[in-house]
């Protein structure tokens, strides 16, 4: 909660920012304080974009919590919206992907255009349910990671 309070709406963030400004959290790690904007995030209240591969962090507009669920409809469309983006991602990945062609993470940046501003972090979490689901295959050469599709 002191991360919402201490935000300044229309402001974005990064991380070292929020460490850097808001009391409590000078101590903090950046690990620390990504976990503590995920259900921000999750929940609607904190808007994630990503610009260069840096991850910036604002306030969602204000929601009046004394309003029905039923009607507060920007979390749950920010979330499926969230849902549509993934979806269209991971599909690209596999529609940009040549069978027999192993790729590393940097790999696929470089090859899907729409993962050309997406974290290393952010593509492997979008192949884990790819592999999850058999359609990629990962394998291990000299300690890479090289992902095939299936």
């Amino acid at each position: 909660q002191a991360i919402l309070d201490n935000m300044e709406e229309g402001r974005e963030y990064t991380i070292n920012d929020l460490i850097r400004e808001i009391p409590g959290l000078y101590t903090a790690s950046t690990h620390h304080v990504a976990a503590l904007l995920t259900p921000l995030k999750r929940d609607g209240l904190v808007i994630r974009k990503e610009i260069n591969r840096k991850a910036f962090f604002s306030k969602a507009e204000t929601v009046d919590m004394a309003e029905p669920v039923e009607t507060r409809t920007r979390s749950a469309s920010a979330f499926e919206d969230e849902v549509r983006r993934n979806q269209e991602m991971r599909q690209a990945i596999l529609d940009n992907m040549v069978e027999g062609v192993g790729y590393t993470i940097n790999d696929l940046i470089k090859v899907v255009p729409e993962l050309r501003t997406a974290s290393t972090h952010r593509v492997s979490a979008l192949l884990t349910p790819l592999k999850r689901d058999g359609l990629v295959i990962r394998k291990e050469i000299n300690g890479i990671a090289h992902f095939y599709k299936a």
